[in-house]
């Protein structure tokens, strides 16, 4: 797994980012991007190298899902490895994220061995 991979973490919560950085440090990882809501997430996509993202599914502007959405509809973001991280947890939302692309799915609140076990398979998978 590439440690110096770069995350991007969107959520419009900046503790949940900060927090979620601390224990993605902790794994090893050191390259982070940060988005407050879909539409700057999309900024951040389009301007820079991301290697995985970690996307909270209700936020303003444009929510995570319709994030997911119009990312899959861009070729170059066609395998872009995308882990839902949300509150949705219903099985209707799991099977809407899986269908519009969404890579892995964990449902808040998790804990952070769930995230690194998740990360691992995602990642191990876009490097083979």
């Amino acid at each position: 797994m590439d440690l110096t991979a770069t995350i991007l973490l969107v959520d419009d919560f900046q503790v949940v980012r900060k927090t979620l950085k601390h224990h993605l440090r902790a794994m090893g990882f050191v390259n982070f991007e940060e988005a407050g809501d879909g539409n700057m997430a999309l900024e951040v996509l389009e301007q820079k190298k991301v290697d995985l993202v970690l996307l909270d599914w209700n936020m303003p502007v444009k929510s995570g899902f319709e994030l997911l959405k119009e990312v899959r509809t861009k070729e170059e973001f066609n395998k872009l490895p995308i882990i839902m991280l949300t509150a949705e947890g219903t099985e209707e939302a799991v099977t809407q994220a899986v269908l519009a692309g969404a890579t892995n799915y964990i449902v808040k609140p998790f804990n952070f061995d769930t995230l690194a076990k998740k990360i691992t398979q995602v990642m191990g998978k876009k490097s083979k």
